[in-house]
């Protein structure tokens, strides 16, 4: 049930601050992957996510992650802001981007999540390998 908690407070900061940012104008349309790079078409870029996403959890449900808590969160980074982009996916048809440093392209606050449980769990596994 913590798992899902941290899903949802992913999902809830992240869409919070994207209504302000909409509502002040303060806002970039992400209409790509990969920091607004145009890889895939829409619907399967759509779909792709969805696999991602119910395979992470299936790995999740399965207890593949371990029941390591640091795990669970870094999943839940990634579940979370794969959740919260895809729904801007089909709220909007785009991705809503409001951060910009230096020469990065421009991201959000999801993005920040996804990379930092991605790279976590890397590191975890990583870890355990060693």
């Amino acid at each position: 049930m913590k798992f899902l908690a941290a899903v949802g407070i992913v999902i809830t900061v992240d869409q919070l601050v994207k209504y302000f940012v909409v509502r002040d104008s303060l806002v970039t349309y992400g209409q790509g992957w990969l920091f607004g790079k145009g890889l895939l078409p829409d619907l399967i870029s759509v779909w792709l996510a969805l696999l991602v996403i119910v395979l992470l959890i299936l790995i999740w449900k399965s207890g593949g992650f371990g029941h390591d808590s640091s795990n669970q969160v870094l999943v839940a980074l990634v579940i979370g802001g794969g959740l919260s982009n895809l729904i801007d996916r089909v709220r909007f048809g785009f991705v809503v981007d409001y951060l910009k440093v230096g020469s990065w392209p421009v991201f959000n606050l999801a993005d920040v999540f996804l990379t930092l449980g991605v790279f976590g769990l890397i590191r975890q596994i990583l870890k355990v390998k060693n």
